[in-house]
Formats: structure tokens, C-alpha cells, sequence
């Protein structure tokens, strides 16, 4: 009872495994990453835990008839409630009086953030290095580009010319002011400027976003439901005004006229923080936000936050990935899921803080 009452101590998940693969025993841990209670775990065995991961099993079998601890660092689960995570196994015989290996504990280290945190480390330089050659660049396309759209421009006042050839005209400014646009929005991708943080009331910037929005697609219908009991947010409000405009604009053009738009707050449970990379330690509230369109393709997901990715004729592919680093830069995830209503939901998960820790 005493070593059991340890184990459930460790912030490691952590199940003890009998010669069957049966579950003897889960800790608190396991139930947090498993998304089940230590009741229904324990009912459970290893090909139930570890389905598609035959290594894990592999390693209890091996302790089993060796009796030798074995460790299996930054092992990438393929199994799917797992899946996404990256962890470090460790399975470590448990002897009885005279040596014998009754039972095998399996400890399971979430590094998951440790190695995110290597891989935003390798991705914010080479986003300082793209952010570098872009600036450079955008200073060399910029200026021949106002050069060409200037001389356009007066040639288009000309008005034989204007009468003539007004379409080509058009056309060729529209294309010109589509580069400069894609210009900005690469800078703003490399190099996004800084936060400045404060007190945020994120309804009251969500409710604006819609009233706004109803005014260019009158058809449309929005439904809001709003946990107005949740704290403020402690963020920078013009860039979550840019993140949630973009998804809420993302929303209204894939939805049909009369389509509906669904928006909803609430608090994030630790249950719903399983698959991600943020701290299980911090209070987190979930914006979820669904349409009715046509969704995003199974083949598409794993794309859908690159740079340069886009299912929009015309569309430039920077939308999702500049939103996602800024969620990222508040501390948050944003993460993709196929609506019930067979569109496109989109799920924010933004840390928060209660006055008292705003120092308000």
C-alpha cells in the first residue's frame, strides 16, 4: 500500500504490469494521460494501452524474461490517444524474494515539451534567417514595384489609353497591389513584432469581430455561446483582435449564404489538454469555432498551418501559419477537428489570469 501510495505521487505517468500484460496498478499521471480513470485503466492490459506500438510490449516482454531495466528514450507512440507526444519509457522489473520477476513497472516521461521546445528553437532561427533575406528582399522588390505601379498609374490617367486598355490596367494594379501584400504579410510571418500585454476582455473582442462581420454577409447567422464567468486574458489585444478576425473571416467565406458560424468560451479541463504540448499546470479556457462549410480534406490537415498552404484561389497560404504563431507567442495551441456539422472547427486554447494575478 505504501508503494503504491509513492508511485501515485510521481508526476510521471506510471502502471504496473503482471505476467498477462494486465494492469495491476495506474497513478494519477497514467489516468491524466490515457484520458480515463484509474478505475477503467486498471481494467484494461498493455495491447490495450500501447495497440499500436509493438515496442513498448516488446520492452515488458524483455524485462520479463530478463529481469533487466530498459529505457527507451524519445519514443514518437503511434497509438492514438498518445499520439503526438513524445516520451521516454522506462520498464523496470519488480522482484519478489528470491529474484524472480513478478511484475513489470512501466514509467513514462512526457518530453513532449522539452522537444517542442527544441523545435521552436530550431524554427525561430530559421525564421530569424527567412526574416533576414525577406526584409532584404521586400526593400529590393519594394522599390521597383512602386516604380512599375507609379508608371501605371500615370499612364492609366491618359484617357485614350484608360478607354483602351482600362481592363489590362486593372488587372495588372490588382496583381501588383496582391505582391505587395504578399510582401507584408512574409514580413509579418518572419518577423512578428512584440506583444505588449494587458488586460484583455475577450468577449467583448469577440462580440465587436461579429458585429462587424454581420455587416459584409447579412445572411449569415452567428451563434455565440459565452461563458461570461471566465477571467480576463492577459494578452496583446490588437494581435488577438488579428487571430480571431482571421478565423472568424476564415469561417464566414467557407460557409454557404445562410450558413451559421458557431463561437463558444469555456474553460479548458486537464483532460482536454491530453494531445498537446502545453503546461498541464496553467488554467487554459478553449475558443472553439465551427462552420458549416465543406471542411478541410483528411490530406490537407497536416498542412493547414505552413507557410505558402492554401485551398483559396486567392488566397497566399500565410493567414494560418501568422495566427498560429501568434497564438503560440500568447502561450496557446491551436489545434484543427472536422465539425459536426461536417465544416471546419477550429479550437484555441489561450492560458488566463484572474485579476488578482493581473495586479488589478
Amino acid at each position: 500500500m505504501e508503494a503504491k501510495f509513492t508511485l501515485d505521487l510521481l508526476t510521471q505517468a506510471t502502471v504496473v504490469l503482471d505476467h498477462e500484460g494486465g494492469v495491476c496498478f495506474s497513478n494519477e499521471a497514467a489516468a491524466q494521460l490515457w484520458v480515463l480513470n484509474a478505475e477503467r485503466l486498471q481494467q484494461l492490459h498493455a495491447e490495450d494501452l500501447f495497440p499500436d506500438d509493438p515496442e513498448v510490449l516488446r520492452h515488458v516482454e524483455q524485462v520479463f524474461s530478463t529481469g533487466k531495466t530498459i529505457r527507451r528514450p524519445g519514443l514518437h507512440p503511434q497509438s492514438r490517444l498518445l499520439a503526438e507526444r513524445v516520451l521516454d519509457v522506462i520498464a523496470s522489473p519488480v522482484l519478489d524474494d528470491s529474484g524472480g520477476v513478478t511484475q513489470v513497472l512501466l514509467c513514462l516521461l512526457d518530453t513532449t515539451h522539452h522537444h517542442a521546445a527544441q523545435a521552436r528553437e530550431v524554427e525561430e532561427r530559421i525564421m530569424e534567417q527567412l526574416g533576414l533575406m525577406t526584409a532584404s528582399l521586400a526593400h529590393e522588390i519594394r522599390n521597383p514595384l512602386s516604380g512599375i505601379k507609379g508608371a501605371l498609374q500615370l499612364i492609366q490617367r491618359d484617357a485614350q489609353v484608360s478607354q483602351t486598355h482600362g481592363d489590362a490596367f486593372g488587372l495588372m494594379l490588382g496583381e501588383l497591389e496582391r505582391i505587395e501584400r504578399l510582401l507584408q504579410n512574409l514580413q509579418h510571418f518572419a518577423h512578428p513584432a512584440p506583444l505588449h500585454l494587458q488586460s484583455v476582455d475577450l468577449h467583448e473582442l469577440l462580440a465587436n469581430i461579429i458585429e462587424f462581420e454581420k455587416q459584409h454577409s447579412p445572411m449569415l447567422r452567428f451563434h455565440a455561446h459565452f461563458d461570461l464567468s471566465l477571467p480576463p486574458l492577459h494578452g496583446d489585444r490588437d494581435k488577438l483582435h488579428q487571430i480571431f478576425l482571421n478565423l472568424v473571416r476564415n469561417a464566414v467565406e467557407a460557409s454557404p449564404p445562410e450558413g451559421r458560424v458557431r463561437l463558444e468560451t469555456r474553460p479548458c479541463s486537464r483532460w482536454e489538454l491530453a494531445g498537446t504540448t502545453l503546461d498541464p499546470s496553467q488554467s487554459y479556457l478553449l475558443v472553439t469555432l465551427s462552420d458549416e462549410g465543406h471542411g478541410v480534406a483528411p490530406e490537407d490537415v497536416e498542412q493547414l498551418f505552413k507557410p505558402f498552404f492554401t485551398t483559396k484561389t486567392s488566397g497566399h497560404g500565410l493567414g494560418l501559419p501568422i495566427t498560429h504563431r501568434l497564438i503560440r507567442a500568447h502561450g496557446g495551441q491551436i489545434r484543427y477537428a472536422p465539425a459536426k456539422s461536417g465544416g471546419a472547427c477550429f479550437e484555441v486554447l489561450l492560458p488566463w489570469s484572474r485579476n488578482s494575478e493581473l495586479g488589478e
